[in-house]
C-alpha cells in the first residue's frame, strides 16, 4: 500500500510552512514510505493586480480537489493535514463533493488533522479588518467570525462525513482530529470534530512543530 500526506496550509503563507515538519518526517524511518505533498494556492494579502482575482473559498477548494484527485491516482491511503484556515478549506472541500453526491470519490481519504484551524471564524484584528474598505479578500472575509457559509459547510460535514456511518453518494465516514492551543487569540477551535487534544505551549507557531506532543 502506497500512502500520502497532503499538506494544507493557512491564509497569507505559503508551502513554506511546513519546511520543518517536512524536514523531520523525511528523517524519520518509520514514515520511508510516504508521500509528503504540499498543496499551495494564491492567498496574497493585497490583490495587486488588477487583472488577477483572489480566488475564494470555493475556487481553493475545486483546486485542492483537482490536486487529491492526481495523488489518490497514485496512492492507496491519504492523509490530510491542514492548518488554520486550510483547514476550512479542506472542509469546504468534502461539503462540494458531498453536495455533488460524489461522497464515494472521498474513500481514499483515510483521516483529517485540523492544526489551530477557525471553525467559528478568527477574531484576530477583526475591527481593523471590517473597517479597511480598500481590503477587499474573499478569503479573509470567510473568515469572519459566524460566517454563514463556514457554518453551512461545518454542519454538513459533521453530518455526511463525522457523523456517517456507511459509504453513499451522500455520506463518507472520514475521521477529523483536530488541535487547538490551549490559549489562542488568533482562532477559536470548534469542538465538533472528533478529538481536541490541547498542546502544552500556546499559540498556532507552536502546533505546526512536531515535537510538541498532545497531552495523553
Amino acid at each position: 500500500m502506497t500512502r500520502a500526506i497532503v499538506l494544507v496550509r493557512g491564509i497569507f503563507s505559503s508551502s513554506k510552512t511546513w519546511e520543518s515538519l517536512m524536514s523531520r518526517m523525511t528523517g524519520d524511518e518509520d514514515l520511508a514510505d510516504l508521500s509528503l505533498v504540499p498543496f499551495d494556492y494564491y492567498s496574497p494579502r493585497f490583490r495587486i493586480s488588477p487583472t488577477r482575482a483572489i480566488p475564494d473559498y470555493d475556487d481553493v477548494a475545486l483546486k485542492l480537489w483537482t490536486s487529491l484527485k492526481l495523488v489518490f491516482a497514485e496512492h492507496d491511503s491519504v492523509i490530510i493535514i491542514a492548518h488554520s484556515q486550510g483547514g476550512l478549506i479542506v472542509q469546504r472541500m468534502l461539503a462540494q463533493q458531498v453536495g455533488m453526491g460524489a461522497a464515494e470519490s472521498l474513500t481514499p481519504i483515510h483521516a483529517i488533522v485540523l492544526l489551530a484551524c477557525p471553525n467559528s471564524g478568527s477574531e484576530l484584528f477583526l475591527t481593523l479588518r471590517r473597517y479597511v474598505f480598500l481590503w477587499r479578500h474573499p478569503q479573509e472575509q470567510a473568515l469572519r467570525p459566524l460566517d454563514k457559509a463556514i457554518e453551512r459547510t461545518r454542519s454538513v460535514v459533521l453530518q455526511k462525513v463525522v457523523y456517517a456511518s456507511e459509504v453513499t453518494p451522500a455520506t463518507c465516514p472520514i475521521p477529523i482530529y483536530a488541535y487547538a492551543g490551549e490559549s489562542d487569540g488568533r482562532s477559536e477551535v470548534s469542538i465538533g470534530f472528533g478529538p481536541i487534544h490541547s498542546y502544552r505551549r500556546n499559540g498556532r507557531r507552536s502546533l505546526g512543530h512536531p515535537t510538541f506532543r498532545p497531552h495523553q
